[in-house]
């Protein structure tokens, strides 16, 4: 004999398992909020290489690696790494080459190391106490994630395999928080989570 199972319950089940993780993911971020005096620092994946994006674009590890290493000289190393909440439009040249007004931005890198054959480029985010970082907050709470986006200016390449491929020219200038972010993948989702850890001096080391 077959065994019968409702939609109903199938459904009650996928429910019941949500609302668990959910409630996992509130309860990881009170531990962390509790670890690092109400600071929300978060971490993983912000960007890969040599292998296409959920926007269907290629970002050769030579090009993403020089301009990691400036953004890091730039940005990160003078505690001015900040990222909004969603891109700007890319119409606006101006307002989406922003990356200075701490006041607009949603949070901060504070640190990034490579991994998997330097082809995973990780880091650590603060979440700033600021319309669009309080609006990130409320997302955790909530039992919510986000993942990290480049934002960045480059020509484009289709080359012989098919693939687009960003350009030479690349120009890193943040990296952002979004709702659907490009580097998720079936092996690792590259949502961010909060760091289960007390982050030491100003978090340019982290647990």
């Amino acid at each position: 004999m077959g065994v019968c199972v409702s939609v109903h319950t199938v459904e009650r089940a996928l429910a019941d398992e949500a609302e668990i993780e959910r409630r996992s993911r509130v309860d990881a971020l009170a531990r962390s909020l509790a670890n690092n005096k109400g600071e929300l620092y978060l971490h993983g994946v912000l960007a890969r290489c040599d292998r296409v994006n959920r926007n269907g674009r290629v970002y050769p590890k030579p090009i993403l690696h020089r301009e990691v290493a400036a953004y890091v000289a730039a940005r990160v190393r003078r505690g001015r790494a900040y990222g909004k909440l969603e891109h700007p439009a890319a119409t606006d040249e101006a307002e989406f080459r922003d990356a200075d007004d701490e006041t607009r931005a949603c949070c901060r890198v504070v640190d990034v190391y490579w991994c998997d054959g330097d082809r995973t480029l990780m880091g650590y985010v603060k979440i700033l106490d600021t319309e669009s970082g309080r609006a990130i907050r409320e997302i955790y709470e909530g039992g919510g994630l986000v993942g990290a986006s480049t934002r960045s200016w480059s020509s484009l390449e289709t080359r012989a395999d098919g693939k687009c491929y960003v350009d030479d020219d690349l120009e890193l200038l943040a990296f952002d928080l979004v709702r659907d972010p490009a580097t998720i993948s079936l092996s690792a989702n590259g949502l961010l989570t909060p760091v289960r850890g007390a982050v030491e001096g100003r978090g340019e080391r982290l647990d």
